[in-house]
């Protein structure tokens, strides 16, 4: 969208996938991938090996300091206006040599390096209280994410929300489902602790009970699919649950035109964009209130919400709408509403273009 608003944007990668630059982007001709690796920063920096020396310290080890301001050099020759760090995660890793990067700094705070590893480790936190000194702007994906970072500022002011966004004009339902008695259920999302999926099986043994005719079924995989077949297995929920593996973003597209309903048990979020793709899709969802997830959805008007460990009032959520065809179609139809109209593209982007341009306007400051 930046791009097409006339700015140039250029994207620091350390792999290029070719094809799906050219599916996503069609025809932009003023975005460009550079690849940021070590081949190529230590190519940069041996073409021209003795501008930068002068940000080296002597006293420390000479090889990680040559890597960090050959990086910052090879970023550098961009000229960039911004430089906007996506996860707050790779603008840790960037620490050592942010100060040498010649640009207005902007980092996203989104979900497992915020909510996780600022509560297991100590040496983080005090890395993260660094980079929120170090930037200019802190972006937040919602007001949950704001309160979660808020101990770690001494500048709120720097902060502001944009909540995510998607292509409601690739998510829309090409088309009708014809529903029966058999509930499909879908679930997009690694499976890792976060997502949720252990706690989902009490919500998934509860309808069994209930003698709902239901399958559920998982797109994506992660470090704990061994942990949870055996859990699966225990539970006796083999017939009823399909682990289908990574999907492509056109195979999650046909699962959701499949589906009855989107089921989000997570135990934390920033905000999950599948599930606005679901809504897109005029999916009713079924959703925990993870994160900034009640920010979303206005329970009983275009979803269903519920406490991240009540599977019981999951599951009721589940059976309202496989037991009223009308609940689930409007449910769906406001959905879709709400994303339209509160979750698209051209929301995000004039938020951040907004926030750039008001950049622009500010001097730097010394750090």
């Amino acid at each position: 969208m930046l791009c097409n608003r006339g700015h140039s944007v250029t994207v620091f990668c350390s792999e290029k996938n070719q094809r799906l630059l050219d599916d996503l982007f069609p025809g932009v001709t003023n975005l460009d991938i550079k690849l940021l690796n070590k081949a190529t920063i230590f190519k940069n920096w041996m073409m021209f090996p003795f501008i930068g020396m002068n940000q080296l310290n002597i006293r420390g080890s000479l090889m990680p300091q040559v890597y960090y301001a050959a990086r910052a050099f090879t970023i550098n020759k961009v000229k960039a206006d911004i430089i906007h760090f996506e996860f707050s995660g790779i603008g840790i890793d960037f620490l050592e040599s942010i100060g040498n990067i010649r640009a207005k700094k902007v980092v996203s705070c989104r979900g497992s390096a915020e909510k996780v590893k600022l509560l297991m480790y100590d040496e983080r936190k005090n890395l993260f209280r660094k980079l929120l000194k170090k930037v200019d702007r802190v972006h937040c994906v919602s007001q949950d994410m704001v309160q979660t970072i808020l101990p770690y500022s001494d500048e709120p002011g720097k902060i502001f929300v944009n909540y995510p966004s998607i292509d409601t004009g690739y998510f829309m339902r090409n088309k009708r489902k014809e529903r029966d008695k058999h509930l499909n259920i879908l679930s997009v999302g690694r499976v890792t602790f976060q997502k949720g999926y252990p706690n989902a099986l009490f919500t998934m043994q509860y309808l069994k009970q209930q003698d709902l005719s239901f399958t559920w079924i998982i797109a994506g995989s992660g470090n704990a699919v061994e942990e949870f077949i055996f859990k699966i297995h225990e539970f006796g929920l083999t017939k009823h649950i399909i682990l289908a593996g990574t999907k492509s973003r056109e195979e999650v597209k046909e699962l959701m035109e499949n589906a009855d309903v989107f089921y989000l048990p997570s135990l934390y979020e920033g905000v999950a964009n599948v599930v606005l793709e679901a809504m897109s899709m005029e999916l009713p969802v079924v959703v925990t209130k993870s994160g900034g997830m009640a920010e979303v959805i206005e329970h009983g008007e275009d979803g269903l919400l519920a406490d991240v460990f009540d599977f019981r009032a999951q599951a009721g959520h589940i059976l309202n709408i496989a037991n009223d065809d009308d609940m689930a179609e409007n449910l769906g139809r406001n959905a879709r509403k709400k994303v339209m109209t509160k979750f698209n593209l051209e929301i995000q982007t004039t938020i951040f273009e907004a926030v750039y341009n008001e950049l622009l306007q500010t001097p730097h400051a010394e750090k």
